[in-house]
């Protein structure tokens, strides 16, 4: 049963981290919502919606994407409604390859905290919640 679990929560992780695809002007359309707290003193509402680690977030207050070129190391719990632990999971720094990852001017450090929840048919109501640090950068600058 907790390979079960820990699957689900591994797919959930990934609709959560998946930073989002092409921002929208509309962000009104479905997604997960994270807020940024950076080291340039700014902070971001963004909403994920997509596939890939590295895929661009809209910036809920502006027109504004944010490129992650990097992520530190990234810490998940997985608990239920009584707050019993399931499983947890700790997952490598990584970095985009390639000249994504070279630092720029508006290059920006950020922590961010994940929360969603989602239905087990054993566990009921679970929670999983994903902490971490992001560095990338706001296109076009604000």
């Amino acid at each position: 049963m907790r390979g079960r679990v820990t699957a689900a929560a591994l797919m959930a992780a990934g609709l959560v981290l998946a930073p989002a695809a092409a921002a929208s002007a509309d962000p009104a359309v479905p997604g997960d919502l994270a807020t940024l707290d950076c080291d340039n003193g700014q902070t971001y509402d963004i909403v994920v919606k997509g596939n890939g680690e590295f895929t661009p977030a809209h910036d809920l207050g502006s027109t504004s994407s944010f490129v992650a070129t990097s992520f530190g190391s990234t810490t998940g719990t997985l608990t239920t409604s009584a707050g019993a632990l399931v499983d947890s999971f700790s997952d490598p720094a990584s970095q985009k390859g390639g000249q994504a990852g070279k630092e720029r001017a508006t290059t920006t450090t950020c922590d961010f905290v994940l929360v969603a929840t989602f239905p087990d048919e054993q566990l009921g109501l679970l929670t999983l919640t994903v902490e971490g640090t992001v560095t990338g950068f706001l296109t076009p600058p604000l």
